[in-house]
């Protein structure tokens, strides 16, 4: 007496993504890595920075914008918002005034008398 196989329908693969997802998808890429240029010293990379934030945190609906985009994609807007304040936090530039030679953080009121004596 042979054994009855079932075999267990299996999902399909999701579909592959469309040309206007891949687009819109590459966009928000280069925004998140746009926010990484605040680190960079070149006046490009910030200002890169400084657009990619503006366009991150605007709120208006409209084709292209962050929110239309992270809607079309499915994406939370808040979610991918704060993954992107993130990303542009943690890349603030150092400020060269922050810490002196021996290591020592100087406070901002010393510096700002330092510099009151020197344009004496």
């Amino acid at each position: 007496m042979a054994k009855a196989v079932t075999l267990e329908a299996q999902d399909p693969l999701p579909p592959e993504p469309t040309s206007d997802k891949k687009l819109l998808t590459a966009m928000l890429e280069r925004a998140l890595l746009d926010l990484r240029g605040r680190a960079n010293k070149g006046y490009a990379s910030v200002n890169w920075a400084r657009e990619a934030y503006a366009w991150l945190m605007d709120d208006t609906i409209a084709p292209f914008s962050f929110p239309w985009i992270c809607i079309e994609l499915d994406y939370d807007i808040e979610t991918v918002r704060k993954v992107g304040l993130s990303i542009y936090n943690a890349n603030k530039p150092i400020n060269r005034f922050n810490v002196n030679r021996r290591g020592r953080t100087d406070s901002p009121l010393r510096l700002q008398n330092t510099r009151n004596y020197e344009s004496s």
